[in-house]
C-alpha cells in the first residue's frame, strides 16, 4: 500500500507488478483489473469507477491502444 492509500493486489515478479492484478486508486474511487508486465499495463483490462462506470481498455507495455 502507498502513503496515499492506493494499493496493488496481484502477481509480482522481481518486485514489479507482473501477471494478473488489481490496482486500487483511492483518489478517483477507481480500480483497474488486468494484466501487468514489468510494472506496466499490458493486454486487456477493465477500469471501474465508483462501482458503476466500466471501461474496457487495452495496453501494450504501458501505452493505451484502445
Amino acid at each position: 500500500m502507498y502513503k496515499n492509500g492506493d494499493k496493488y493486489v496481484g502477481s509480482w515478479k522481481n518486485d514489479q507488478f507482473h501477471g494478473n492484478g488489481i490496482f486500487y486508486v483511492t483518489s478517483f474511487k477507481a480500480k483497474y483489473s488486468g494484466t501487468w508486465v514489468n510494472n506496466k499495463l499490458h493486454g486487456q483490462g477493465v477500469m471501474e469507477m465508483e462501482g458503476q462506470l466500466q471501461y474496457k481498455m487495452e495496453y501494450n507495455h504501458g501505452r493505451r491502444i484502445k
